[in-house]
């Protein structure tokens, strides 16, 4: 990060000197920007002339005392309290009394980091994101004491970087990583419950319009940075649950595995690619017969000339006139419409759970935000089966066993376990997910309305790729799921 922030302000015309406590690091850093100055200019971000002539503005300061002339110091040091409170302290006995002392923090509070510090008015965040020469956004952010001379000058410098300087309340994460925040724990949930692999949680995310998933963001940023993020997160929010951090993270960077600074991380870069390409959309077109669309929202609207596209006989509840549809699909009935009936239905969540909206269980739920063009994933789920009030998530031979005894002479807990019978009721329960795949081929799959669903899906919409999520049933052991393009 370090690095990039030097590039940065060498592009905006500043005169940098770079210091690093590790002497290698230190001595390579002014060639490897001038090599990514270049790299940059080849790609046509920058011209050749101001690469040049960035890369000469510089230069390695060989210890702390050699920064005493600069007007500005913005220190990118690992997300630890006391390590850069140490270090403002220092520099504070170098600069001048005028000079301001920026931090990068992603999470610290800046009136935390500024304790300490002589002229603790001089001290304000400037948080920068990776990579720093191409993001443009730069969050500015006021500790408790920090001076409106300080917070001009880090602003101006921001400004002449080309980046959009905005300012953020002196919070845990302030407002972009608080945000962020979720999409990096949910991912790593999601693969810690085994509902999803990595490389399925990244690519979902990329067909829903992220540029990278989640766990290809860790890597650029470093899973130990992220690790140490959300450390404080947790700390600093006294513990909250929502911010608690990942054990799978934990192990990684245990294992030296930071991400693309190492090779390794959650994918490995050491040879090539850490990835193959994503598959392409499947091909619109194919459709035959009637499908039914209900509802006035933007979202049926689309929907409609999605499937008349592609060749279906679209129409709304009441152009049907009696024809039995292929496939209804409910985006929310508007007032006054009939009950939908006469075939599989296919009914949107984005408002309402599948289990309030069809109590019966043989529908499916799907997700699709308008405009549909701007997303290439549909998401699409099912009620599945609780099975703990019959006792059938005991062991066969544990059931057949009990069966065979009078329910008198069992101990309490095991009076209701009996073999599970076609007319025992069952009651349905949906189980919230993000990301949608298969079942294995053992599990139970209920009704055509899943399968017409993702055929009309993939046929309607020449960019979508619908998926499946597993459903689990209540206290069993998570499944293992296979994406579904």
């Amino acid at each position: 990060m370090g690095r990039g922030i030097a590039q940065a302000a060498a592009l905006g015309g500043m005169g940098v000197l770079l210091h690093d406590p590790v002497p290698d690091a230190r001595a390579a850093a002014p060639e490897r920007i001038a090599a990514d100055l270049a790299r940059g200019a080849e790609r046509g971000r920058w011209d050749a002339a101001d690469a040049e002539a960035a890369a000469g503005r510089v230069a390695a300061a060989g210890d702390l005392a050699a920064l005493a002339p600069c007007e500005l110091v913005i220190e990118a040091a690992p997300e630890d309290l006391a390590l850069k409170r140490a270090l403002f302290a220092e520099l504070a006995a170098v600069v001048a009394e005028d000079c301001v002392l920026a931090t990068n923090t992603s999470s610290l509070l800046v009136t935390a980091v500024a304790a300490g510090t002589p002229r603790p008015e001089r001290v304000v965040g400037l948080h920068f994101f990776n990579p720093a020469p191409l993001m443009r956004l730069v969050e500015l952010v006021a500790g408790e004491e920090s001076g409106a001379a300080a917070l001009g000058r880090a602003r101006a410098a921001g400004a002449a970087m080309g980046k959009r300087v905005v300012r953020a309340a002196d919070v845990a994460g302030f407002v972009v990583n608080r945000c962020n925040r979720p999409f990096g724990l949910e991912a790593l949930r999601l693969v810690q419950e085994r509902r999803a692999s990595v490389a399925q949680v990244d690519r979902i995310c990329r067909l829903a319009g992220f540029r990278m998933g989640p766990f290809e963001l860790m890597d650029l940023v470093g899973t130990d940075v992220g690790l140490e993020v959300a450390r404080s997160f947790h700390a600093q929010s006294f513990g909250e649950p929502r911010w608690r951090p990942s054990p799978l993270t934990a192990r990684l960077v245990a294992a030296g595995r930071t991400g693309r600074k190492s090779g390794r991380g959650w994918y490995d870069y050491r040879d090539g690619p850490h990835r193959p390409p994503d598959p392409g959309p499947p091909a619109a077109g194919g459709g035959d017969g009637l499908v039914v669309v209900a509802g006035a929202s933007v979202l049926a609207h689309e929907l409609l000339g999605l499937a008349e596209a592609a060749g279906w006989d679209a129409s709304p509840p009441a152009a049907a006139q009696g024809e039995t549809p292929f496939l209804i699909l409910d985006c929310g009935p508007a007032a006054g419409d009939v009950p939908l009936q006469g075939g599989p239905q296919a009914i949107s969540c984005a408002d309402r759970s599948l289990a309030a909206a069809d109590g019966g269980g043989s529908a499916v739920g799907f997700l699709a935000v308008p405009p549909l063009a701007a997303t290439r994933v549909v998401e699409l789920t099912r009620l599945c089966r609780s099975r703990p009030c019959d006792g059938s998530f005991y062991p066969r031979s544990l059931r057949a066993s009990c069966a065979r005894r009078a329910p008198d002479s069992l101990p309490a807990p095991l009076r209701h376990v009996a073999p599970r019978t076609a007319t025992q009721p069952s009651r349905l329960r949906l189980r919230p997910c993000a990301l949608f795949f298969r079942d294995r081929p053992r599990r139970t799959i209920a009704t055509p309305s899943l399968q017409r669903a993702l055929g009309c899906c993939s046929k309607a919409v020449p960019w979508c790729h619908a998926i499946r999520m597993p459903t689990l049933p209540s206290r069993s052991r998570p499944e293992r799921g296979e994406a579904l393009s």
